[in-house]
């Protein structure tokens, strides 16, 4: 980026900031001053207290729910775009996520909404969430025999008034021909063409360590488990990593249906919600690497994310 436009993005955050900090503009009518969406508002700030443009000073008070201290350890030491902490125990998800997700969750365009049981503690939280009549909630995979998809993406839809997009299709096909001939399918074909528009992803981690997706795939005769757990140590959507955020297990990488890393890893939110001190190793890798850029947790997990590196 040169210098002018260096100079440009440096004035449009600085303006944003002070519209929102120092006139007491919501993020709603700043966006509708500058005829822009209440998400990329969100956005800037968080750029701006990235840059230094703002620097927030928070007394830390009894009642202070937020640990900005370690939130802004996080972003420095990882590079992220936000983060959220919590003195929230282990498996505990406050009301204060929700609020805090009021800020930072698209009102138009396509959230992706992964599995999991945080994922899904989470939505049934979301009742009281603003309306987002104008976004879609998509299902990421396809669905497993024991946990479907499909009742988390309608959760979320319902809480939020937004239109569900689903992927009727199981996770994983045993060669290439059938996925072919899946994708090709009207129905599965739509989901997968709006997988690639996703802008926003909220998901949780799975680790093999407390065995929570890998325990799925033993359905699936044609993979080697075993091979799975010394090569990976948790996954994302079933798309499982290695210690170096590397996603080696190409027999289940060509054979998903859902979405690839490659378009996961293209959307400009991917937030990761981890309430398990178990996992900080596992958030830690996918943090380090990149994986996900926006990360929510508690404090016991955060600080064992931080003693790691």
């Amino acid at each position: 980026m040169n210098a002018s436009k260096i100079r440009a993005k440096t004035k449009i955050l600085t303006k944003i900031s002070r519209m929102y900090y120092m006139q007491n503009m919501s993020q709603n009518d700043i966006a509708k001053e500058l005829k822009i969406g209440r998400s990329s508002v969100g956005h800037y700030l968080s750029e701006a207290r990235k840059l230094g443009i703002v620097k927030i000073t928070i007394v830390d008070e009894k009642d202070n729910f937020r640990n900005s201290v370690l939130e802004n350890e996080m972003i420095q030491r990882f590079n992220l775009v936000d983060c959220f902490i919590t003195d929230d125990k282990d498996g505990t998800i406050s009301n204060h996520l929700v609020d805090y997700l009021d800020d930072v969750l698209p009102y138009k365009g396509i959230l992706g909404v992964g599995g999991g049981f945080t994922t899904y503690n989470l939505g049934t939280m979301l009742q009281n969430s603003f309306k987002r009549p104008n976004l879609s909630i998509i299902q990421l995979n396809g669905f497993t025999n024991d946990f479907e998809e499909t009742s988390i993406t309608r959760l979320y839809a319902s809480a939020l008034d937004s239109k569900p997009l689903f992927l009727p299709s199981p996770l994983l096909v045993k060669d290439i021909k059938s996925k072919i001939a899946l994708e090709n399918d009207p129905s599965i074909k739509t989901t997968l063409s709006a997988l690639k528009k996703v802008d926003t992803i909220i998901t949780g981690i799975g680790c093999n360590k407390t065995n929570d997706n890998a325990k799925y795939l033993k359905a699936y005769d044609f993979l080697d488990i075993d091979s799975l757990y010394k090569r990976t140590i948790a996954d994302i959507g079933f798309h499982f990593f290695n210690e170096k955020g590397e996603f080696p297990i190409e027999e289940i990488e060509e054979k998903i249906i859902g979405i690839s890393m490659k378009d996961f890893l293209a959307t400009t939110r991917r937030i990761a919600i981890v309430y398990n001190s178990k996992k900080a190793n596992v958030l830690k890798v996918a943090l380090k690497h990149h994986i996900i850029n926006i990360a929510i947790t508690n404090t016991n997990t955060a600080k064992a994310i931080l003693d790691l590196d």
